[in-house]
Order: structure tokens, then sequence, then C-alpha cells
């Protein structure tokens, strides 16, 4: 979603600084955003079934009110260390490109207004995460948080066909 106007500032018509509402939540020491355009629910831990030779991150599927969704373990996608269940764990349960899925993260912050002229490319992330998930990075807090490239992660989960 992105938020733009117009203003008058000294009797002169000026665009407003247009935003993007990004959910912000955090795998391990990693702060992340997904944009809320691509975010349906976020939903506590569901019950998991494996499914067999699938990749390591894709820990199997849940149903969720009748959906099936496949869940993903975030930290492992983005080449870091799995997340940990506790009682913060939740599932960002997300579509694009007509890939619905549920991504298992250690916590969900907050649901943050940002500039869209703040949103950086990732430098601070590279190397760290891996590149492909990765679509830019902002500060908010005093912290940056990397912001997911949800396309390039329902792409992968196609190519992998680790989709339901």
């Amino acid at each position: 979603m992105i938020l733009v106007g117009m203003e008058a500032i000294n009797g002169k018509t000026q665009a407003k600084t247009r935003f993007k509402k990004v959910v912000v939540i955090g795998i391990r020491d990693l702060w992340c955003g997904v944009e809320m355009k691509y975010v349906n629910e976020v939903s506590s831990l569901l019950k998991i079934t494996n499914v067999p030779w699938t990749p390591e991150y894709l820990l199997g599927v849940s149903n969720l009110r009748g959906n099936i969704i496949s869940l993903v373990d975030t930290g492992m996608l983005l080449g870091r260390d799995p997340c940990v269940v506790k009682s913060t764990t939740r599932i960002v349960v997300c579509k694009s490109d007509g890939i619905q899925t549920g991504l298992l993260v250690d916590s969900m912050f907050e649901i943050a207004d940002v500039d869209e002229a703040a949103i950086d490319t990732a430098l601070t992330s590279q190397g760290t995460v891996r590149a492909e998930y990765i679509s830019g990075e902002f500060e908010y807090n005093k912290r940056i948080v990397t912001v997911l490239n949800m396309p390039g992660i329902a792409e992968k989960l196609r190519t992998e066909r680790c989709s339901i």
C-alpha cells in the first residue's frame, strides 16, 4: 500500500512523501521487513505436517482455516540459522505471484510506515543473507531492516516445486 497526496506549502503545491507499509519481523538477530501488499495475515504457530524429499528450509504444510499452505523456515531460506520455536514465533502468511506461503519467523514487531525514499539498495545485508531474496533495506528504530523480495522467494518456491 502506498500513500500519496498533495499539500500546499507557501502557496505552492508539492507532492507529499510516499510511504509503504512494512511488516517488521525478527529472524534470529536479523530484522527484516515484508511489504504489507504481500501479507495476508500473521498467525501463531500451526501444526506442521512434514513433506518428504523437500528442501531443508521447507518445514512442511499446515492447514490454515481450510487452506493448505507451505511453511518455510525463513532463517534457513536466507542462509542463516533456523528460526527457534518459542512463544513469540509467528507465521507471516504471504502471497506473491499466486504463491501463498507461511514464513516462520522468530517474532513480529510491528507494521511500520516507511518513506519510499528511505529504502536503499541492500548494502549492509549483502554477504549475510542470500541476495536474491533482498529488495532493499532501511533504518528503523536505530536498526537496519532488510526488506524481503517476496516475488523472488515465490519464484524460488515455484521452481523447486515447494508451493501448494
